[in-house]
Parts: structure tokens; sequence; C-alpha cells
């Protein structure tokens, strides 16, 4: 069965911590105590006992002595788990005393490197930081233990770099490179993440390289542009719902819906100029073919010149959802058009569709590539970490748990130290518990920024294409907040408020359309956003009680 983590990292500071990582990963959690009621007394929880209960509820999960459901309600009810702590606090008095502490300089600087401050932080580092939070740990470790798992992603890859080669023809040589390199990497059974970075990004220049010189044997098809062309005025077309939605919160919808008429009348009037160029290529055709395109591209295009007169490529219908003829009649007039190119000149559709699959590929290696555990490549190098210890020092679970181990060894002035170093690892597996018990992944935010004192999210996915995400935030001056983001089909997402102060809700008020605003900007589609009353754990136990509303989990099996 699945089961979460417990505090078994720092059992013993004889042992080294990846080691005793991946004993933890392949299921070595002997000898933990099952006396879940002792442990449960309401009583003023301290360090220890708070340990022993996570573990102790651990093992009864991974012996099925209670179910899922039954240690959720636990944890939400007993006192024992209402005082776990400020997690951002005793981060902070953490790095406070260690650099108290001789030759903890770079374990130090690993530390500050996790604290984030929202201000400016990108999309891409936030990812990172919540994947190195801790609370995926044992999930990294588990997947690096196994030699059958390392190589699966690129396996996978590489079948499909093989299927591409083979329209990668024209250069023997380098082809012939290519092929060589990837067949000896897909027979390997196990490799270093060393040895496996240096051939992915042999495979890369290789790739690369063997695109750009097929391209370069290739002569520029007659009817490229005008194919691009289609494919820009179709991606207009899916995203017609985004500028709705930005229409309806902006405090200027109609310059935006001038602007986005005007970009695709831009796209339909260069498509029109380029059928003499259409026409001249269907010259060159089969007779069939000859008979066929004229009538066609005559029909479209009239059919264009009506749409390149249309005032509003946004209509009041769609937005009500009741006629999309207009829609309808540009996606017809296109697919007509594109169906005579492929004709005419189907080498065009070719090219175009080869570029953009050999930018997919090259993005996927890049992604296998990049160091997955560590965000700050420049700190790595200042400290001259091994790629070995990655796994463990990109974490920030894994920077406590070798820093205990440290701990352990030096005088007893350290003794305050360790006690925040293992409070806080139990505070990042007490999360890791209540997201297997839970059904999602339920984390602190690793983030900072003033006027924050703490705050988690939960998310977790309810059906095929709908995810919830729920994020709780306790500031300092506006009090708790709780916020419940419910995304579906990639783009749509529903959002409720619920502010604790009527300070902080008429602020929300004030800036509502702002943050609609600001979600269109990333790419969704606002629904329903609203505010509601603010109650203690409503959320939680009305989206997150349920095991069988989600397939997230932490990733370990025994």
């Amino acid at each position: 069965m699945q089961i979460s983590t417990a505090n078994l990292l720092a059992s013993s500071s004889n042992t080294r911590a990846l080691e005793k990582g991946e004993k933890l990963a392949k299921g070595n959690v002997n000898n933990l105590a099952v006396n879940l009621e002792k442990d449960l007394v309401p009583t003023t929880p301290n360090l220890q006992n708070l340990k022993s209960v996570i573990t102790n509820l651990l093992m009864s999960l991974s012996q099925e002595l209670k179910s899922k459901s039954a240690i959720f309600e636990m944890i939400q009810n007993s006192p024992i788990f209402k005082n776990m702590g400020n997690f951002s606090a005793d981060f902070k008095d953490l790095i406070t005393l260690l650099k108290n502490e001789p030759n903890m300089g770079k374990t130090l600087l690993l530390l500050e490197n996790f604290q984030k401050n929202m201000e400016g932080l990108d999309a891409k580092v936030l990812k990172e930081q919540v994947q190195n939070s801790g609370i995926f740990f044992e999930s990294k470790l588990a997947n690096k233990a196994s030699s059958e798992t390392q190589l699966i992603a690129v396996k996978n890859l590489l079948v499909e770099l093989k299927e591409h080669l083979v329209i990668t023809n024209k250069s023997t040589l380098l082809a012939k490179e290519l092929d060589s390199t990837l067949t000896s990497l897909s027979e390997k059974i196990q490799m270093t993440p060393k040895e496996l970075h240096v051939e992915l990004k042999n495979i890369l220049d290789l790739f690369r390289q063997s695109v750009k010189q097929h391209l370069s044997f290739e002569t520029t098809p007659t009817l490229k542009e005008s194919y691009k062309l289609i494919l820009k005025i179709e991606q207009a077309l899916q995203d017609t719902p985004l500028v709705v939605s930005k229409m309806q919160n902006s405090t200027n919808p109609v310059q935006i819906e001038q602007t986005f008429t005007q970009q695709v009348k831009m796209f339909l009037t260069a498509l029109k100029e380029t059928f003499p160029q259409i026409l001249a290529a269907e010259s060159n055709s089969t007779p069939e073919i000859a008979e066929q395109i004229p009538s066609i591209l005559d029909e479209m295009e009239i059919q264009l010149s009506r749409l390149v007169e249309t005032k509003n490529f946004i209509p009041q219908s769609l937005a009500q959802e009741v006629d999309m003829t207009l829609q309808e009649q540009l996606k017809m007039v296109t697919n007509r058009i594109k169906q005579a190119i492929e004709l005419v000149d189907p080498q065009s559709s070719k090219q175009v569709k080869y570029i953009e699959h050999a930018l997919v590929l090259e993005q996927k290696i890049q992604t296998l590539i990049k160091p997955e555990a560590f965000n700050n490549m420049a700190l790595m190098q200042k400290l001259s970490f091994a790629p070995t210890d990655m796994e463990i020092l990109g974490d920030m679970k894994g920077v406590l748990t070798k820093l205990n181990d440290q701990l352990s060894t030096i005088t007893t002035k350290s003794n305050e130290t360790l006690d925040l170093v293992q409070k806080l690892t139990t505070q990042i597996e007490y999360h890791q518990l209540l997201s297997y018990v839970s059904s999602s992944n339920h984390l602190y935010i690793p983030l900072s920024w003033q006027g924050l004192k703490e705050g988690s999210m939960m998310m977790k996915q309810t059906q095929e294409e709908s995810f919830h995400c729920q994020i709780d935030l306790d500031l300092e001056h506006y009090g708790k907040v709780n916020m419940m983001l419910i995304l579906f089909q990639d783009k749509y997402i529903d959002l409720s408020i619920a502010p604790q102060k009527s300070e902080l809700r008429g602020k929300v008020i004030d800036n509502l359309q702002e943050l609609k605003c600001a979600l269109n900007d990333a790419g969704l589609i606002t629904g329903n956003v609203k505010l509601i009353e603010y109650k203690e754990n409503s959320f939680i136990k009305q989206q997150y009680g349920s095991e069988t509303m989600s397939n997230f989990g932490i990733n370990i099996k025994i």
C-alpha cells in the first residue's frame, strides 16, 4: 500500500541521510510503536510526543489498523495537533541560531536559499519552491532508489526522438551518430545522474544540429507562410473565450475588443494576399486537384473578404453562449484553405509541423537535463556540491535531516538548535501525513512577504480534469483568509474567498477587478469569483475529507 513518511531520517546520527532516505523509500519502517490511544490523550504536547504520534499513525496506516478517514478525523479533532507551531517563525529562528554556530556556513546558505519573498517571484521559481518544500522528499528518493525508474522518462523520450529522426535523413553521418547515441542510451539499465546528464547534453547538441541541417537541405515551401497564418487564426479562435473574459473584467473592454478584432483582420488580410501563390502552386499540381481548387479558392476568397469587413469578432452572443455563427464561419474558411494548401503543397504543412515537433522535443530534453532538485545553480557551484547530494541538499527536509546529523555530534550548546531542527522536521512530516489521509497535497507555503505570519496550501484532483487548491493565510494586520480555487479544463477557474475580518473583506472587494485581470493575464478564464463567510476549517472538512475524491498522495510504497 502507499504511505506517507515518518520521522525516520533523523533517527540515527551515524547513518548518512541519503542512505536512510533510500531505506525508507524501499519500505524499511520496522520497529514503530502503535499505541495510538495513549499518544492521542489530549494533553499539552511536547516535541517527542508529536513525533511519536505521527510515527504511530503512519504505522497504523501501513498495517491497515485504521482507515485514512479515521486518522483524518483524529488529526482534525485531537488537541495534540492544534499547536504545531509557526513554521515560518521557527525557520527564521533556526537561521538566527545557526549564525552563532561554528562550521555551519554552507548549511546556512542552503537554508537561506529556501527563503523566497513573494514580491517579484515568478511562476517557475514558485513551482520549484513547492517541489523542494520537503513534502515530496521521500517520493524523490524512492524514484532515485529504483534503477528501473531512473531511465524510464528518458527511454520514453528516446522513442519519440527516433521517430523524429526518420524524417531527419538529409545528413547521413550526423543522423547515424545521433541514432547510435540513442540506441546506446536505450540499452543501458542503470546510470549515475552525472552520466545521464552528460549523455542528454550530447543528445541535445546532436539533435539541434540534425534539425538545423535537415532544414538547410530543404527548400522553403511556397505556401509555408500561408499555412502559418492559418495556424495563427486557429489559435485566435481558441483564445476567444479568454478574450471575452478579459473584456468582462476590464474597465476598458472596447479597447480589448478592438485590439483582438484588428489582429484577426490582419491575419485574414495577409492570408487573402497569399491566394495568388496558392493558385500558382495549384497549376503545378495533378489535374484532379487543379480542377477542384480554383472553385474552392474563389468561394473562400469571397468569404474572406466578408470576414475582413466584420466589425466585431467578439459578438455579444458569444458571451451568452447561444450562437457562434461567426466563429463557425471563420473556422470553416480556415479549414477549407488549409485543406487546399495541403493538397497543392503538402511540403508546407509537413515543414511547419516538423519545426513545431522539433521545438517540443528540444524542450523535453532540456527538462530532463535540468537538475530537478536544486533551483540555484550559482549556489550549488559556490558550495561545490556533488550531483549525488542534490536530492538531499536541494530539498528543505533533506537539509534539515543532514543538519540534524551534524548537530547531534556537536556539544550541548547546540541543544536549542537541535530541538528546533527536529520541530521543523516534525512539522513537515505532519503535512506529509495529512496529505496522505486527506488524499491531497498539503503543504505549508515556504515563502514570505511583509505582513504574512504563516500559510498553508492544499491541492487535489477531484475529477479527471478538475483540480482544487485551498490556500489558508494568517496575516499580521488583516487576520486569517481562506481561498478555494477550482481549475477545470486547464483554463477555467472559479474562486471563493473567505476573509476573517471586515477590513480585509473591504480591500478584497475594492481590488476584485484587479484580481480577475491578473488571472486573465495568467491565461485563466474567470468563472465564479465570490466572497463567502469565514468559517474555521470549513473548506478542509467539505473538500478534503473524502478518500475517494482524489488520486493524489505521497508516492511511497511498501
